[in-house]
């Protein structure tokens, strides 16, 4: 027993530390795609945090039948992992101890370039994500692409 809760004060009188950042980094070599928002990181699956990615299976637009935009988000992913190293900063974990991180490639962060492509959604995940999605919505790339607009 401290001797400030002897003297009837909170043990906790001047704050806590933070636990520090959890980093997970690793060469291209150990890292899997899972799906648009989703990595496997050696042995760690890995979620972007503030991104919410469309499920496989599940289409672009009502108005794109057959096109699976899972995939797509997935093959994105891909694409701007292909060669790189990735380092993610663990922020948090979800309800299945998955961990929930933003993670950067070349020095610009994953979360955000995946949403500003347009496959993936911010899901609170804070202004610069949500900046980011309404900026793909506009210029209708990735899953916001027009339905009747299959050239770009």
């Amino acid at each position: 027993m401290t001797a400030l809760v002897a003297m009837g004060l909170s043990s906790n009188l001047f704050g806590r530390a933070t636990n520090p950042v959890e980093r997970i980094e690793s060469s291209v070599a150990a890292v899997a795609v899972i799906d648009g928002g989703t990595l496997r990181v050696h042995a760690a699956v890995v979620r972007l945090a503030g991104v919410a990615s469309p499920a496989r299976g599940e289409a672009c637009l009502s108005g794109s039948p057959g096109v699976d935009c899972g995939a797509a988000a997935a093959n994105a992913l891909a694409t701007m992992l292909r060669g790189r190293n990735v380092g993610c900063d663990v922020r948090s974990r979800d309800s299945h101890g998955r961990a929930l991180a933003v993670c950067r490639i070349d020095g610009f962060e994953l979360n955000r370039a995946i949403v500003a492509a347009g496959w993936a959604r911010a899901d609170d995940g804070g202004e610069t994500l949500a900046l980011a999605e309404a900026d793909a919505r506009a210029g209708q790339r990735g899953m916001w692409r027009d339905a009747g607009d299959s050239g770009r």
